[in-house]
This record gives structure tokens, C-alpha cells and sequence, in this order.
């Protein structure tokens, strides 16, 4: 096709005479390649293109803006001059090609990703279609709302490293890990991960959108967290120091239960767990399981395996509800199952679990009831 002579000197002459000549002359081109777009041979398309580049370089920021929302929708749109605006530093200018241009291949898309800003790494996650060697880059450099963007979005395509990334990112962040955990692809190992950091709330709400992996959900929580705990035990001083405080706290005489009521109240965690072990002839791994589980049963049984009374457990149950958030009431209510039990019974349990092997044989048989 020929373009006419009269627009190319219009072309020439909107370079140099400010904004709105620019302007006027992006939405002709722009016009004249849409309505015949469909048309076009590779060889007209390839006019354009020059022209387009030539005319993008020097135009002001807005009539670039323009052009790029223009060409942004066009499946043929010029290629060269696509590439270009996309890596425009105006957000203005780049966002709307990154989003929404079939002009640009992975290897244009990983360019952007790597060198462009929050607002260009938003646009791009919420293409149709992502591949993985992009989403990559998304989900490691953008904020927040860029990996909400891309784990939300169903044409994203994410490797695992992606996942592993995404899990890493959602600790502490309920509405990342809800997106996350929901994607039907997800890894069954990384799904563990995600699990076993996650929040309560979360993980009800990953059950309850598949009700048939709610089993599956627990069973993971369970198995996931008592190992990352029982990794994190065997590697940290931090029971080790807390042996030594308890030992060095009872001297010459013997553990009492004012001893674990007093590290309860203080808000010691480890001492609290080590010397209720040492009352109970529990295992601290046995004593820290129930310290964290949501339900209260097992601590209680192993209070009263320890011969304390209700105020001690009670201080101990107050510990336990500054990290999992139960209220004053819950504990309250404990009081009547803490009475019913009886210390023969308790102490029968807690032997139990003892000669049924530790922590392995408790994780797969499960909490007493």
C-alpha cells in the first residue's frame, strides 16, 4: 500500500510543532493501520512500523500514551514499535501494550519484567497468558499485589520454583496463601509447605473449597508441622538452654508446680514445656505438640498427669492462648473436662503414648480423646 505524500509530510511536521500536532497525527496513523488491519501483507504492516518507530521516538509522552492504548488491542499490531513502547519508561506508555499487546513474545516479556517498575510487572500479570519463565521473574520482584495478581490469575503459568516462591511470600499473608493453596496445579510437596505455614483460617478455608481433601488437610497439618517443629527443636539451643534454666531453677530440690506455673506466667514457652515434661514423664516433644495444637484436650490430660491444679493449668492454657488466640471463655471452659479427668487416668494416657514409641507412633495414631 501507499501511505500518501501529504501524510508523511504531516508526519515530518507534527515532530516539531508541539503536543497537539503530535497527537493529532498518532490517532491518523493509528486510524488509517486499525481500519485496514485485518488487510495488511507483512510488507504494509512493515511500513507502518517504520513509521510508527520513527514517529514514537520523538513524540511527547502522551501522544505515546496514545498510541500505545491504540495498539495495545491489535493482533498485528507493527512489531517493532510495540517492542519499543513497551519498554517506554512511562508507565503511561508501556502498561497498556504489557498488559494487552500479542506483539510481544516471552523474551520481550522477560526483559520488562527484569528491568521495568511496579506499575509495568502489574500489567503484565494480568495478561491472558503468562509463561513461566515470566512469572518467575513477577512473582520474585513485585509487590504484594503483583503476586496476588499473578497467583490469582487462571492463564498464569507458574513453575515450581514459582510456587515455592509464592508459599514463601504468603507466610503471614492469608489472602496469598488462600490464591495460592487454591490453584488446582500446585504441587502436592509445595501444597504441604503452604499448610504447614499457614494460618488456622486458611486452612479451613483450603478444606472447605475441597470438601473431599479436608481428611487430606488435617492429616498434612499435622504431619508437616509436628516435623518442622521436630527439625527446628533438634537444631536450635533453645531447649537446651531451657533444660539447663529449669535444672538450675530447681537446685537441690524437687520440680514443683509452682516451678511450671511461674514460667507459664512469665511467658516462657520452652521452660514451661521442659518442666511440665519432667512433671508429667511426658516427652518435651509429646508436652511442645500439645502446646501448639488449637484443641486443649491433651494438655490438659498431661496437666493432670503433672498433679497440678486448675489455676496452674489454667496459667498454662493462658500461655498456649498467646499463640493460638484462645480467649479467656475457651479457657474457662476447660474447667469441667479438667475436674471429670482423673489423675490415674491421665497418668495411664500419658504411659501409653510412651510405650507406643514418641512422636512417631503419636503422629500416626493420632490425639487422645
Amino acid at each position: 500500500m501507499a501511505i500518501p505524500a501529504s501524510l508523511i509530510a504531516e508526519i515530518d511536521a507534527a515532530v516539531v510543532r508541539g503536543v497537539h500536532r503530535q497527537t493529532s497525527i498518532v490517532a491518523k496513523m493509528s486510524d488509517l493501520f486499525i481500519a485496514e488491519a485485518a488487510r495488511f501483507s507483512a510488507r504494509d504492516v512493515a511500513l507502518f512500523d517504520e513509521i510508527l518507530t520513527r514517529l514514537a521516538a520523538k513524540i511527547e509522552v502522551s501522544a505515546r500514551a496514545l498510541l500505545a492504548r491504540r495498539l495495545a488491542p491489535v493482533p498485528n499490531a507493527p512489531p517493532q514499535v510495540t517492542r519499543a513502547l513497551a519498554r517506554d519508561e512511562a508507565a503511561d506508555v508501556a502498561c497498556p501494550v504489557l498488559a494487552e499487546s500479542d506483539g510481544l513474545d516471552d523474551e520481550a516479556l522477560h526483559y520488562c519484567a527484569s528491568t521495568s517498575g511496579p506499575p509495568q510487572l502489574l500489567a503484565i500479570a494480568a495478561r491472558k497468558r503468562i509463561s513461566t519463565i515470566v512469572t518467575d521473574v513477577l512473582v520474585k520482584r513485585g509487590d504484594r499485589q503483583v503476586a496476588l495478581t499473578v497467583a490469582a490469575n487462571p492463564g498464569a503459568s507458574l513453575s515450581e520454583l514459582g510456587f515455592d516462591t509464592l508459599v514463601h511470600r504468603a507466610q503471614g499473608d492469608d489472602r496469598l496463601a488462600e490464591v495460592v493453596g487454591a490453584r488446582p496445579e500446585i504441587p502436592v510437596h509445595v501444597f504441604q509447605k503452604l499448610l504447614a505455614t499457614a494460618s488456622k483460617t486458611v486452612q479451613i478455608k483450603l478444606a472447605a473449597e475441597n470438601p473431599r481433601a479436608t481428611g487430606d488437610v488435617h492429616r498434612v497439618v499435622a504431619e508437616v508441622s509436628d516435623r518442622m517443629r521436630a527439625q527446628a527443636r533438634a537444631q536450635s539451643t533453645s531447649y537446651a538452654e531451657a533444660s539447663e534454666a529449669v535444672a538450675s531453677r530447681k537446685g537441690a530440690r524437687a520440680l514443683s508446680r509452682a516451678d511450671v506455673a511461674e514460667f507459664a506466667a512469665a511467658g516462657k514457652l520452652e521452660e514451661t514445656t521442659v518442666a511440665l515434661a519432667r512433671l508429667s514423664n511426658a516427652s518435651v516433644g509429646m508436652v511442645e505438640r500439645a502446646m501448639m495444637q488449637e484443641r486443649p484436650e491433651k494438655i490438659l490430660i498431661i496437666a493432670k498427669a503433672a498433679k497440678l491444679a486448675w489455676g496452674d493449668a489454667k496459667a498454662i492454657l493462658a500461655l498456649r492462648s498467646r499463640v493460638l488466640g484462645i480467649t479467656p471463655f475457651d479457657i474457662e471452659q476447660c474447667l469441667a473436662s479438667f475436674e471429670r479427668l482423673s489423675l490415674a487416668t491421665a497418668q495411664r494416657i500419658i504411659q501409653l503414648y510412651q510405650n507406643r514409641g514418641g512422636v512417631a507412633d503419636e503422629r500416626r495414631r493420632g490425639s487422645p480423646t
